[in-house]
């Protein structure tokens, strides 16, 4: 609402006095300005953009740990269910309920970076590098960073027991090649959200 009342006042939202005693805006991460879907409040109504963003990432979820399901070698209906646990899981459907719409936002991607990763595991492609980097740049602005925190570490964690295995030293290098991918991503999608940060 203060995005939009002060979009609308033709002001750059850069404090918001409304927080405490004051507190940064655009500089909060937390705020999710830069989030495209955010942007629905500023010309819609607030119910309806409510609405069409939680619907949107109950999409974007469920869907995305489906894929992931598939890609795990899980038959279609299996993968379906996969889709539809997640979305009636506590981390999703409990946070919609107490209006931690952030998390929502953020955490229906992490199938899909869990989905690429999986396949950056497999084999390095520029390709795959970069779908990472905009799928984790765009959990980031999504704004809520302790659940992006929690979908990066979830990321490293998986990285090591999907890539050890075979002979030793092929292991190790897939390894070494799936953690430089994991951190490669990383450093572009900072870059990516550099607007978000450099306030």
């Amino acid at each position: 609402v203060y995005l939009r009342d002060a979009l609308m006042a033709g002001e750059l939202p850069l404090w918001n006095p409304y927080t405490l005693l004051g507190r940064p805006f655009l500089a909060d991460p937390e705020v999710g300005a830069f989030y495209p879907p955010t942007w629905l409040f500023i010309v819609l109504p607030e119910s309806v953009a409510y609405c069409l963003m939680v619907s949107g990432h109950f999409a974007i979820g469920g869907w995305g740990m489906s894929r992931l399901a598939r890609a795990w070698g899980a038959p279609s209906m299996a993968a379906i269910f996969a889709g539809v646990a997640f979305l009636l899981s506590t981390h999703f459907l409990g946070r919609v309920q107490v209006g931690l719409v952030g998390f929502v936002c953020t955490i229906s991607w992490w199938p899909w970076a869990m989905r690429v990763m999986e396949r950056l595991c497999r084999r390095f492609l520029m390709g795959d590098l970069l779908r990472l980097s905009a799928v984790l740049a765009v959990s980031f602005m999504a704004g809520h960073p302790h659940a992006f925190w929690l979908c990066g570490c979830s990321l490293g964690f998986y990285v090591l027991p999907r890539c050890f295995y075979g002979s030793l030293k092929s292991a190790f290098f897939r390894t070494v090649r799936s953690y430089g991918s994991l951190a490669g991503s990383a450093v572009v999608a900072f870059a990516l959200c550099a607007v978000a940060l450099l306030p």
